[in-house]
């Protein structure tokens, strides 16, 4: 049986107790001595399950480093254990993201179309295409991180994007020429 974790949160004046353990691989999750019912998110699975609370969606944030395991909760744009804001990646930042990242092939498939025969058209387009959706993919799963600061969110999902611009790059003037 794991070690339990325990805090206590003031909610809207109400004060609640929060207790966490990880049991044979079940988060359990207990306010006020009820046990939560815990949602799996598709994140990485370090990081968020989500619950009701008041009412209102909560989040249960497990943060795995060297130094051990750290339980915290978001609820309504705060973190309730650690006090700190909870800001996520802004929709339009990871609509530019997904843009930039969809024109990668665009760009790699006009320069090359003119330069390519039948036969060698559809690897032409096949791997621009694969590297657009590797860097989308990564750059959607980078903004869920709840555990990341937003920073480094922008700076993983920018290394994405430069990434599948620099393979595609590569492969249009390999190939192209």
């Amino acid at each position: 049986m794991g070690r339990a974790i325990e805090w206590e949160s003031t909610i809207d004046g109400k004060c609640y107790e929060f207790s966490y353990q990880y049991v044979q691989r079940k988060h359990l999750l207990t306010v006020n001595g009820e046990e939560m019912s815990i949602r799996t998110s598709l994140s990485w699975p370090q990081l968020t399950r989500k619950f009701d609370l008041n009412g209102q969606e909560a989040r249960l944030v497990i943060i795995e480093n060297d130094f051990g395991r750290t339980i915290d909760i978001i609820y309504d744009g705060m973190y309730l254990r650690s006090k700190k804001k909870f800001t996520q990646l802004p929709k339009q930042d990871t609509a530019i993201l997904i843009v930039l990242s969809a024109l990668v092939p665009v760009a790699t498939i006009i320069y090359l179309l003119p330069k390519t025969d039948a036969l060698s058209y559809r690897m032409t387009v096949f791997l621009p295409l694969c590297f657009a959706v590797v860097s989308i993919a990564g750059c959607l799963f980078v903004s869920k991180i709840d555990a990341l600061q937003l920073s480094i969110r922008r700076i993983f999902c920018a290394t994405f994007i430069l990434l599948s611009w620099a393979m595609c790059l590569f492969w249009a003037f390999t190939f192209g020429n």
